[in-house]
């Protein structure tokens, strides 16, 4: 999901993925290099936010299913008209 989004976002806006980004998530290492630089981007644009863990950092979770819920609150973050 993370790589369709940021591709489709960086494509409609003329942006570049920075593939060697670092996230700022616990798991960062577990997400695959093909994948890191999309999630870093949609971090960045405040689309992921990660699983608070309530000690201070956040988890992307990539090795979860993602649930409905979850995935109606990523697009209406990466569609919703901007207020």
């Amino acid at each position: 999901m993370a790589t369709i989004l940021a591709r489709q976002l960086t494509q409609s806006s003329g942006e570049k993925l920075d593939e060697a980004a670092v996230t700022p998530f616990i798991d960062d290492k577990s997400i695959p290099g093909w994948a890191r630089g999309p999630v870093a981007y949609l971090n960045k644009k405040g689309v992921f936010k990660g699983f608070d863990l309530k000690d201070g950092t956040f988890k992307f979770g990539g090795d979860q299913n993602i649930i409905n819920i979850d995935a109606a609150i990523v697009l209406h973050r990466t569609f919703a008209p901007k207020k």
